[in-house]
């Protein structure tokens, strides 16, 4: 999935305004949904994959295989690698995209 940031985060805003006039649980729970996939391109990509490799209790190789084709993408971002701004996208949408599942 392909994310815009700034059309996601105005998306955020209305669905924000739109809860106010309209609370009940699907509201609610579609808000959540959102604020998770915002928080997903705002965190740092460290701490996010950390946190969803420790949430989700995969492995850090095969993480690595599924959400961007290198098992040897959590080991290099821990020793402070540098990646394509493709590859991050692509490993936040596939995080963005489970954390909503």
């Amino acid at each position: 999935m392909n994310y815009n940031f700034p059309k996601t985060r105005t998306a955020l805003a209305m669905l924000e305004s739109l809860t106010s006039h309209y609370k009940n649980q699907e509201a609610d729970r579609v808000l959540a949904d959102a604020r998770k996939e915002v928080s997903a391109f705002e965190e740092p990509l460290l701490d996010l994959v950390e946190k969803y490799l420790e949430e989700s209790e995969m492995g850090e190789s095969y993480f690595g295989v599924k959400a961007c084709g290198n098992s040897n993408f959590v080991k290099r971002l821990r020793d402070g690698g540098s990646f394509h701004s493709e590859t991050v996208d692509i490993v936040r949408s596939f995080i963005a995209d489970r954390l909503n599942a």
